[in-house]
């Protein structure tokens, strides 16, 4: 239990550091599409990174990119797997009797059978939210990725040289003139 505790507490103090301001991913994709994502110089979330965490620590990645919901959703139902795998695993040892000749087994097998049946259930499901919440923070990150890729691209002062060649018309006829063009956009 004081190992969920530390993981709580630390990802809290990550939460609290992580104080840049994005829309919800809610928002975010309708506008983007994640398919489309290219990785560039102003990513702010690293998206392999995001799905590796995501992976070993359900719904740490959500909560970094300040997708609190979703984060403490997952991080909520793998800490709830864990309290209860927990619990049969206890309950599984007490039926664990230790026979005459060394051997292990259990003393009442058809209680034994129902937990290690809800246990593995158990453990599927919290495998199926790591994989769940690693998708699902690998598609946050590239789509708010997008957004900064936007921001920046907004942000950026253009300036452009252009040659151009005209005519200017004199008294009698039409003299060629060649030049540079400056054009600036910010």
């Amino acid at each position: 239990m004081k190992k969920y505790i530390l993981i709580a507490a630390l990802l809290f103090s990550a939460i609290a550091a992580n104080a840049q301001y994005a829309p919800k991913y809610k928002e975010l994709k309708d506008t983007y599409n994640y398919l489309t994502y290219v990785k560039s110089d102003v990513d702010p979330y690293n998206v392999s990174w995001s799905g590796v965490f995501g992976f070993f620590v359900p719904g740490s990645p959500q909560l970094m990119m300040n997708e609190s919901g979703r984060g403490w959703a997952f991080l909520g139902g793998s800490l709830l797997c864990g309290v209860i795998l927990d619990n049969l695993g206890d309950d599984l040892n007490k039926l664990l009797v230790i026979n005459s000749d060394g051997s292990a087994s259990f003393s009442d097998t058809d209680k034994a059978s129902k937990l290690l049946t809800a246990a593995l259930g158990v453990a599927a499901v919290d495998l199926g939210l790591a994989i769940w919440s690693c998708i699902d923070a690998k598609r946050i990150a590239k789509v708010k990725n997008l957004y900064y890729q936007d921001m920046a691209a907004k942000k950026a002062v253009k300036f452009n040289v252009d040659p151009y060649v005209s005519y200017t018309p004199t008294s009698n006829s039409v003299a060629p003139v060649a030049g540079l063009s400056f054009n600036l956009a910010f």
